[in-house]
């Protein structure tokens, strides 16, 4: 029996501390919102592994922005992919 409750992500729930699965992946991965040194917002994937950093909220998607191959690249998630897990009260 799962303790959390699932729904999909909107942006207000861009935020430190929030947990959320994509939907292709659901059950599989959990994703994380951190602040980074205080004050960037990062993306971690499980509990530890950092992702990338968060440059942008827009109404319908985030922005998410990493290194690869000493290039800067960024992709925008739809929130209607991120299912946000809820603690159940």
């Amino acid at each position: 029996m799962s303790n959390s409750i699932e729904r999909t992500m909107t942006s207000e729930d861009v935020k430190a501390g929030r947990r959320f699965y994509h939907k292709d992946d659901y059950r599989s991965m959990e994703y994380a919102f951190r602040k980074q040194f205080g004050k960037h917002l990062s993306l971690l994937r499980g509990s530890h592994k950092n992702i990338g950093e968060i440059t942008g909220i827009f109404e319908d998607a985030f922005q998410l922005t990493i290194w690869l191959m000493n290039q800067e690249v960024s992709v925008l998630i739809p929130y209607s992919e991120c299912l946000i897990i809820e603690p159940r009260n």
